[in-house]
C-alpha cells in the first residue's frame, strides 16, 4: 500500500486545457497587439502615412482579418478530440478557404484583365522586402500558435499546420500592407498572396514534426 501511495503522489497533475474558443481569442488578441507594435516600429523608420488608403483597401483587410481568425479558430477546434468541435472546424476551414481563394482569384483576374502582370514581374525584385515584412511581423505569433496547439496533442496535424500558417501569416499580411504605398492587385498576387500560399502548402509536409512533442 505504501508503494501505491508513493506512486500516486509522484504523478504529475494533468493541466486542464481551456476551450478552443478562449485559446483562439487569447492568441488573436495578443497577436494583434504585437503585430500592431511591430508594424508601427517599421512605420517609424519609413515615415509613411499609415492611413492614406482608399475605402476598399480597408474593406479587403477587414475580410482578410476575419478569414485569418476563422483559420486560427478552426486550427484550435481541430486540435480538440471533441467530435462537435471537429465538425465546426471543418465548416470553418471550408469558409476561410473559399474566401481566401476568392480574394486571390479576384486579384488574379484583375491582373490579367488590366494587363499589369508582365510589368509587375519585370519589377518584382524591387519589392522583395514585402515578403520579409510578412515574416518579420508574423514569425513570433506563428511560433507561439504552434506551441499552443502542440499542448493539445492534435491528431489532424497536416490540416492544422496549413490553417496555422494560413491564419497567422494572412493576419501578418494585413499589417504588412500598411507598410507599402502600393496596393494594386498585381502587387498583392506576387508579394502577398503567393508567398503565404506557398508557405501554407509547404507546412502540409512539415506539420507532423512541428506539431509533435
Amino acid at each position: 500500500m505504501t508503494d501505491i501511495n508513493t506512486l500516486v503522489n509522484s504523478l504529475e497533475k494533468v493541466k486542464t486545457i481551456r476551450s478552443p474558443y478562449k485559446r483562439s481569442i487569447k492568441w488573436f488578441g495578443l497577436s494583434l497587439a504585437l503585430m500592431l507594435i511591430i508594424t508601427y516600429a517599421f512605420k517609424y523608420f519609413t515615415q509613411q502615412n499609415m492611413f492614406a488608403y482608399p475605402l476598399y483597401f480597408y474593406i479587403e483587410n477587414a475580410i482578410l482579418t476575419l478569414v485569418a481568425y476563422c483559420a486560427i479558430l478552426s486550427a484550435f477546434l481541430y486540435s480538440s478530440p471533441d467530435e462537435q468541435y471537429q465538425l465546426k472546424a471543418k465548416k470553418l476551414a471550408v469558409f476561410c478557404s473559399v474566401f481566401w481563394i476568392g480574394l486571390f482569384s479576384y486579384c488574379l483576374y484583375h491582373c490579367y484583365s488590366m494587363g499589369h502582370i508582365i510589368h509587375q514581374l519585370k519589377n518584382a525584385m524591387i519589392d522583395y522586402q514585402n515578403f520579409i515584412e510578412i515574416l518579420s511581423i508574423g514569425a513570433i505569433p506563428a511560433i507561439w500558435l504552434i506551441l499552443m496547439l502542440r499542448k493539445a496533442f492534435p491528431t489532424h496535424k497536416r490540416v492544422i499546420g496549413v490553417l496555422t500558417i494560413l491564419g497567422s501569416l494572412t493576419l501578418a499580411m494585413v499589417f504588412s500592407r500598411f507598410l507599402d504605398i502600393v496596393y494594386e492587385p498585381t502587387h498583392m498576387i506576387i508579394w502577398r498572396y503567393t508567398p503565404v500560399l506557398i508557405l501554407a502548402i509547404l507546412s502540409y509536409w512539415f506539420s507532423d514534426r512541428l506539431l509533435s512533442r
